[in-house]
């Protein structure tokens, strides 16, 4: 009998903490496969606490978007998601991401904008 193996769902969040250890950002990948269809989405989360013996928590969360990933960039969520990111991914997520994100969160950045800086975290070198 002949049996094959296909993972239908994968959820991965990478978490990266400032160096203040005051924020955290949360890019949260999540794959889902129907058929011959496979979608990616990334949620991205930024929190920001000023106590560090305080605990991220919704309490302490800024900003949480929804973004689709592009098809075109399916290999890259995916490889992420199995290898983590390197240090050009990470800065990305916590520097243009972040700062796109809450601009779009306080209403002065288009959130389609705030997307692709999101997603333009992937196009960086991975590891």
């Amino acid at each position: 009998m002949a049996t094959t193996h296909q993972i239908t769902h994968i959820k991965v969040d990478i978490l990266i903490n400032a160096r203040n250890k005051k924020r955290r950002i949360v890019f949260g990948l999540e794959k889902t496969t129907e058929a011959d269809s496979v979608e990616w989405v990334i949620h991205f989360k930024v929190y920001e606490r000023e106590d560090v013996k305080v605990a991220y928590t919704e309490d302490n969360l800024l900003v949480s978007l929804d973004v689709e990933v592009d098809a075109s960039l399916n290999a890259k969520a995916e490889k992420a998601a199995k290898l983590g990111f390197s240090v050009e991914q990470s800065a990305h997520a916590e520097g243009p991401a972040a700062a796109d994100a809450l601009e779009a969160a306080s209403g002065d950045l288009e959130e389609a904008e705030a997307a692709k800086t999101i997603q333009a975290t992937l196009k960086k070198k991975g590891k």
